[in-house]
């Protein structure tokens, strides 16, 4: 199961994602424009995109964001990803009740 919860801050949109062990985000990819990195606030994540890394507790990953790519969750882990230029399209019109739950 993943659990997430977003926030916003001026320019930086942020979305924390708690993960149990074997659990992983959908393959996506993100607009041009949407500066992604990952931090990985506790446990072991697999990033699988363009590359394959290892990523452990207190590691920042920054990648190309518009390649298909996807995180495994190696071991229980939370990590936050963070949009560096602004909320990405769609997020803005979700209802308050939607900027937090478990991904399908």
């Amino acid at each position: 199961m993943i659990k997430y919860n977003w926030y916003r801050s001026g320019a930086i949109f942020g979305m924390r994602y708690e993960m149990d062990a074997g659990s992983r985000l959908p393959m996506h990819s993100h607009e041009s424009d949407t500066l992604h990195n990952v931090i990985v606030l506790s446990g072991h994540v697999r990033f699988d995109g363009e590359t394959l890394s290892d990523l452990h507790a207190g590691d920042v990953f920054d990648f190309d964001g518009t390649k298909p790519h996807t995180i495994i969750a190696v071991q229980k882990s939370t990590i936050l990803n963070l949009n560096l230029n602004g909320i990405p399209p769609g997020y803005a019109e979700l209802p308050e009740s939607e900027h937090s739950g478990v991904v399908p």
